[in-house]
């Protein structure tokens, strides 16, 4: 990967291969090489892979608009997507909502390190 570095000034940049096999150059926004080479990897997953893209593109407020056009079109009722409207709403609050879908497992899967797999932060 450090092959396809190089430096504009004081930023780093970078080239990948797109899914279509096209050379796309990009700037990593980076000045440190290590950080640099870091998001050359992640530019290049995203070129190469669509689903993977999506996923990193795709905001958990826009899947939770989905969710619940979805869930109109398929006649639910008006109780129903209401309750689904405040739990979305609660939780984008929270956590953001231009949070990453790609992220979103991350954020809610609980630790497993120490090698105590049943525990959930619970003493």
């Amino acid at each position: 990967m450090s092959d396809r570095l190089f430096k504009r000034g004081a930023i780093w940049y970078c080239w990948v291969y797109g899914a279509n096999r096209e050379r796309i150059q990009r700037s990593t926004g980076c000045r440190d090489r290590k950080a640099a080479e870091a998001k050359a990897r992640e530019l290049e997953r995203r070129a190469a892979d669509p689903a993977y893209a999506a996923a990193n593109e795709t905001t958990v407020s826009q899947a939770f608009e989905q969710l619940l056009r979805d869930r109109k079109a398929k006649g639910r009722a008006d109780g129903t997507l209401s309750c689904y409207q405040t739990k979305a709403g609660h939780f984008l609050r929270v956590w953001g909502a231009e949070l990453p879908l790609a992220r979103m497992r991350r954020v809610l899967r609980p630790s497993r390190q120490g090698g105590d797999e049943g525990s959930h932060g619970n003493a």
